[in-house]
């Protein structure tokens, strides 16, 4: 998604040890340049069109194999009551839990409304999964 920005806020037994993770910079790293491998529908436990699908996870998930230094990933590490706002195209993820708790976190991406035509091929699921704010 080009033209989006991520808003992510902890909401409850969000540590460091079960952050997000993230590639710093990564968002300025051209698209062709990161090499990735398509893992297919039966890599996943998300059945395509499923609650899970409907609500944004991944059912068919794609692997990066190159371009991409991950030796640098750092974790999101915030006060409480604070929240972070992203590029879209930051390499970004939840990564392991290596702590006891479940995290809970809202995350949401918000983008121009004059790109939304645009980028309407990387909403979840099916059917109209936005809502302008006009």
């Amino acid at each position: 998604m080009k033209y989006g920005i991520n808003i992510w806020i902890p909401l409850l037994n969000v540590t460091p040890l079960n952050s997000l993770q993230y590639v710093p910079e990564s968002q300025n790293i051209p698209d062709a340049n990161i090499e990735t491998i398509n893992e297919g529908e039966k890599s996943s436990t998300v059945a395509k069109h499923s609650s899970g699908h409907k609500i944004g996870l991944l059912y068919d998930v794609k692997t990066i194999t190159g371009g991409v230094d991950f030796s640098n990933i750092k974790r999101i590490s915030l006060p409480e009551d604070h929240y972070v706002i992203f590029d879209t195209n930051l390499i970004h993820g939840a990564a392991s839990n290596e702590s006891t708790d479940i995290r809970f976190s809202l995350d949401f991406r918000v983008l121009p409304n004059s790109k939304v035509e645009q980028d309407l091929g990387n909403f979840a699921s099916q059917g109209k999964m936005w809502t302008r704010f006009d």
